[in-house]
């Protein structure tokens, strides 16, 4: 801390902190590295505390800034509103979650569980911080815990505390204590929270639950001549997904020939092409949708190559192909290459992309998509 110096946060007094219920104390300010920056990621001790937990939730008590710089919580006056040690509450806790210039801009969750204490007051041994529950059995945590959802993570983190014998034994705070989940419920349950507060994100507009949907789509793809490549960049536009395209080791030379006779060769002995770089965890997706040209009369050689290595179980696939008029077997070939998804949707075929009219391209992917994520 550099109180006064040089490298001292400076308040950005254009964005005080409004809470959502009257909250006797100072007027509150974010620093201006808070206001200034376009997103946050959020990293917490996973631990226990005298009210409890905290977790990612208060993090920004260290955030605000108010008249006492040495005890700017204290000067807040909002430790009473932490958790009431009951049940449908108002929290401040929620009011920070959902912050606009917080919670919504911040992008990852992070819970460090290497090493974890029965309270914030606590010295860390190895009698109080070896964990007894599985899948620890006396060992450490170990972990860390990641997550775009904050109700998400924290409700994990209180599920690890609240039934470990080593904390528990140590915390009274915790120990059959359910009140301590207030702010979980308050905030899982923002739009009509069980207190019957009305929660605003600071700046006029009522909270929601946390958007974890941004994240969840994944278009995987393999373009040559770039045509499959513009439909995908429209994919990502409308479904905010993440990108990832197939990239062959040894890239596709020649004339259209000695492609199609490579591929063919590829297909026939199933010796597909190898792929450059790792491809993305499928964990944090719901849905995949997969395209690509149509080769030879069925899917091209990079496509086999990651569907016959990729485990879809549990997964939405979504498939989509280009041609120039002649789809062959690419649709059965498709499904049966994959068999682990929980769910294969209906095929998009878009014939001669370059000749479809911008509306009407449009038009076919919306219509698509809103089968595909219902």
């Amino acid at each position: 801390m550099d109180l006064g110096g040089s490298n001292d946060a400076q308040a950005d007094r254009s964005v005080p902190v409004v809470w959502s219920q009257q909250v006797s104390g100072d007027t509150n300010y974010l620093p201006a590295c808070v206001t200034e920056a376009d997103y946050l990621i959020n990293l917490a001790e996973l631990k226990g505390h005298s009210y409890g937990i905290t977790h990612t939730s208060k993090n920004h008590f260290g955030t605000l800034m108010n008249s006492s710089r040495l005890r700017p919580l204290e000067a807040a006056g909002i430790h009473r509103y932490l958790t009431q040690n009951q049940m449908d509450a108002y929290t401040v806790l929620v009011d920070l979650m959902g912050n606009y210039q917080l919670g919504e801009k911040t992008m990852l969750y992070m819970l460090d569980a290497v090493i974890c204490a029965p309270s914030e007051g606590s010295s860390i041994t190895g009698e109080n911080a070896r964990w007894q529950q599985s899948p620890f059995n006396g060992g450490y945590a170990s972990s860390l815990f990641f997550s775009q959802d904050p109700v998400a993570i924290d409700s994990v983190g209180a599920d690890f505390l609240m039934n470990e014998p080593s904390v528990i034994n140590r915390n009274s705070a915790l120990r059959d204590n359910p009140n301590v989940e207030n702010y979980l419920h308050e905030a899982g349950l923002v739009a009509d929270a069980p207190s019957g507060s009305v929660y605003y994100n600071g700046n006029g507009e009522r909270s929601e639950a946390p958007d974890t949907t941004s994240h969840r789509t994944l278009v995987v793809y393999y373009s040559l001549s770039r045509r499959t490549e513009d439909v995908v960049k429209r994919l990502q536009e409308k479904t905010n997904g993440d990108l990832y395209e197939l990239v062959p080791s040894v890239p596709y030379t020649g004339g259209n020939n000695a492609i199609s006779q490579r591929a063919r060769e590829e297909v026939e002995s199933e010796n597909y092409p190898s792929l450059s770089g790792m491809p993305p965890d499928l964990s944090q997706y719901d849905t995949i949708l997969i395209g690509g040209p149509v080769w030879n009369s069925t899917l091209a050689s990079p496509l086999y190559t990651y569907l016959s290595e990729t485990d879809f179980t549990g997964k939405t696939v979504a498939p989509f192909w280009t041609d120039q008029g002649t789809p062959g077997n690419y649709a059965q070939d498709f499904t049966d290459a994959v068999k682990s998804a929980v769910r294969v949707t209906e095929f998009l075929q878009l014939t001669n992309t370059t000749s479809i009219a911008e509306e009407d391209m449009s038009q076919r992917l919306d219509t698509w998509l809103e089968a595909v994520l219902e």
